[in-house]
């Protein structure tokens, strides 16, 4: 792609994000990983956090 003028990496995905509307917010894969699980299972999920705070 960049051969052929194509730009690849954090530049597109920021073109991107200046598009959207003012009210839609961009997650890290992480924090969509995190969404998943608390969907899946709330009380090990929030279990596990405590766990993680804990140790910091």
């Amino acid at each position: 792609a960049t051969l052929h003028g194509g730009v690849r990496g954090f530049t597109p995905a920021m073109w991107c994000a200046e598009r959207l509307p003012g009210n839609v917010r961009i997650a890290t894969m992480e924090e969509v990983a995190w969404r998943k699980r608390m969907l899946r299972d709330p009380e090990l999920t929030t279990h596990l956090m405590g766990k993680f705070e804990d140790t910091k």
